[in-house]
C-alpha cells in the first residue's frame, strides 16, 4: 500500500512496517520492523524507523 501510494503520486514519500501483536487486549507484541521506503523519505524521518 505504501509503495502504491507514492506510485501513484498520493504521497511523496512513505514506509511500510509491520508489528506482530500477541495479545490485542494488552497491546502485547513484537516491536515493530521497517519493511521498506519508498519515495522521498526525510533522512531524519528514515533513521528514526520504526516509529
Amino acid at each position: 500500500m505504501a509503495e502504491e501510494k507514492v506510485r501513484i503520486g498520493r504521497a511523496i514519500g512513505a514506509a511500510a512496517f509491520t508489528r506482530t501483536i500477541a495479545d490485542p487486549d494488552f497491546d502485547d507484541g513484537a516491536e515493530p520492523t521497517t519493511l521498506a521506503t519508498f519515495g522521498q523519505v526525510p533522512p531524519e524521518v528514515a533513521e528514526r524507523l520504526p516509529f
